[in-house]
């Protein structure tokens, strides 16, 4: 029997869901879970922060863990998988940069990364000028959650588990900006779909 592979709902599905919400309060539920129903569904949209600390940083939670859960479930062994999606969490996108984080020689990187852009946790991009063969590639994970959990929650379990972890809302701000940009992609893509943009692009980037 064929798999049926279901993606993330975008940007527009999820404000649908919280239509009764501030606009402001969706950009940053989107921020931390992305388009995955499992997700969002677990927030009310009424106090983002209060939520949020309950949802990933609380030991007993649902989503503080769910990472782990999912990497050892696809690939056993995750310690370096770990690394690799620690890394571009933490902004480090040339191969080089991860394969430093990392400890890994950066002509072993390939293995690694392809394993992860064939489960859909990574993402290759190059410029919108450069070919697809290009060395200028970046890469990026494809997941919110993934890209929220390595950035403020795996790094504070230690402070968690303990009961003195305080959340840094001025750098989950900063995080929240360059979610908005995946967004804003999403919107212009509505846009030219639409014809309502003063010209027809073909590619976005």
């Amino acid at each position: 029997m064929k798999k049926l592979k279901l993606k993330p709902l975008n940007f527009f599905h999820v404000r649908k869901y919280f239509k009764d919400a501030p606009i402001e309060t969706v950009v940053r539920i989107y921020s931390v879970t992305g388009g995955v129903p499992m997700y969002f569904r677990l927030f009310k949209g009424r106090d983002f922060e209060g939520e949020l600390l309950k949802l990933a940083f609380s030991p007993t939670s649902i989503l503080y863990e769910e990472p782990e859960f999912i990497l050892r479930e696809e690939l056993g062994d995750v310690h370096r998988y770990y690394l690799i999606l620690e890394a571009i969490a933490l902004g480090k996108h040339r191969i080089s940069e991860i394969a430093q984080f990392a400890g890994i020689e950066t002509k072993d990187m390939p293995k690694y990364v392809k394993t992860l852009t064939s489960l859909e946790l990574v993402r290759r991009e190059v410029p919108i000028t450069e070919s697809e063969r290009s060395k200028k590639a970046r890469y990026y994970l494809n997941d919110n959650f993934f890209t929220f959990w390595f950035r403020f929650v795996k790094p504070n379990r230690g402070k968690i588990e303990i009961g003195t972890f305080k959340m840094d809302w001025a750098a989950f701000n900063t995080y929240v900006d360059r979610a908005f940009e995946d967004m804003g992609q999403q919107f212009l893509i509505e846009l030219n779909r639409a014809e309502e943009l003063p010209f027809k692009f073909t590619k976005i980037g």
